[in-house]
């Protein structure tokens, strides 16, 4: 019973030892990664084939969650950029969508914050493609309007490059509440415990 014990933390061990390997590889890499792979199964020779390709498996599926995450959060900047260009087109003016624009974004980038959907990831993602000709839509409008093109580029560059650390802020921002509310519901549980145990004494 003890040897069975043994052996099958000495399995779990070694699984999560390359799962921490794999996690570096690319998911192109996983997807070609062959459970007979000299050097992995000369190191990993305790696991089974089975047990192999199910650490490649769970590794794969972590990595793809971990970047419809990472894709979730650059929406708000995508839909933001959009919605910019759309407004500065329909309005005729580019001061007032800029505003508008960065109380859109910091209210969306909080929404999305909190809150994911698997389902929607995909179909929101598409921003991006449409972000990219909403980018050059905004640099025409420039030239359109008479704007020589380093204006143009100049405008096109703020919007993408000032929507993105917007968001880089203001994912800061709720990185540090989070851990001022972790750190605070800490103190209180542990101040909590000192006067249970004054009033035990």
């Amino acid at each position: 019973m003890v040897n069975e014990q043994s052996s099958s933390n000495a399995h779990l061990e070694k699984g999560k030892a390359l799962a921490s390997v794999l996690f570096d590889y690319k998911l192109s890499d996983l997807d070609h990664l062959s459970s007979s792979h000299p050097n992995l199964r000369k190191e990993y020779a305790l696991l089974t084939d089975a047990e192999f390709k199910d650490v490649v498996s769970q590794v794969r599926t972590a990595k793809i969650a971990q970047q419809q995450r990472y894709g979730w959060h650059l929406i708000p900047r995508d839909l933001t950029v959009i919605l910019v260009t759309a407004f500065t087109w329909l309005l005729n003016d580019w001061k007032l969508p800029l505003v508008i624009g960065i109380f859109l974004l910091i209210l969306l980038a909080n929404i999305f914050a909190v809150r994911f959907s698997e389902k929607l990831s995909p179909i929101l993602g598409t921003s991006v493609w449409i972000n990219y000709l909403a980018l050059a839509a905004y640099g025409w409008y420039f030239l359109r309007n008479g704007n020589p093109w380093y204006i143009a580029l100049s405008a096109v560059l703020g919007l993408a490059l000032g929507s993105m650390l917007l968001v880089g802020f203001n994912r800061m921002m709720l990185a540090a509440m989070a851990k001022a509310r972790s750190d605070a519901a800490s103190r209180s549980v542990a101040e909590s415990q000192r006067s249970s145990e004054k009033a035990e004494k």
